[in-house]
Parts: C-alpha cells; structure tokens; sequence
C-alpha cells in the first residue's frame, strides 16, 4: 500500500504575503488596544480595586486569546509554505522520473533496433 500525502498548492504567494501583514497589523492593533484598556482600567479611580483586577484579568485574558489565534494564523501560514515547498520538489522527481522513463524507453528501442 502506497501512502500519499496530500499536498495544497498556493499559487499567490503575494496573497499569503498579504496575510502576513495583515496578521502583524491585527497583532500590533491588538496589542495598543489591549494597553489602551488596561490604562482606562487603572484611571477609574472610583472602581473598587476588586472590580478593576477583575477588569484587568479579563483584558490579559481576552489578549492572550488573541496572541494563541495569531500564533495558530502564523503556523499555518508556514505550513502552507512548507506544503508549496514539497509540492514544487515533488515536481522537479516528477519531472526526473519522466526523463528518466523517456530516456530509457529511448535505449530500449536502439537495442531492438541492434538486435533487427
């Protein structure tokens, strides 16, 4: 039994450059929102300090959410490059085995030839 992995070619490498800023923009625009947060939470001087560590834990929280989606966003940004990688090398023995099959089919014929 032969296993085969399967492959995904992407052809636009500008949009999976597109995707990699967008992916740093959303990251550094997530990142001034979430400082933008935490200094309204701490200038809320009349919040009980409970309720502004509260405030503050559910900000860290949400933030560390969003940096583990972007990470999962950047390593599939790397597979997909990876994948394109193994399918262009997997083209090139492709592209081998046939000039290989065509070269020997080629001296199978002159040895016919000779034996005639």
């Amino acid at each position: 039994m032969i296993e085969r992995e399967n492959i995904i070619y992407v052809e636009d490498k500008e949009k999976i450059r597109e995707y990699e800023e967008r992916l740093q923009r959303e990251k550094q625009d997530a990142l001034e929102k979430a400082e933008w947060e935490k200094q309204q939470a701490l200038q809320m001087a009349n919040m009980a300090e409970e309720e502004r560590q509260q405030y503050l834990d559910a900000i860290e929280k949400k933030a560390k959410a969003e940096q583990k989606t972007r990470e999962k966003q950047a390593k599939m940004i790397q597979k997909l490059k990876k994948m394109e990688e193994q399918l262009v090398a997997g083209n090139l023995v492709k592209q081998e085995a046939e000039a290989q099959k065509a070269e020997l089919k080629k001296v199978r014929e002159e040895k016919k030839k000779i034996r005639e």
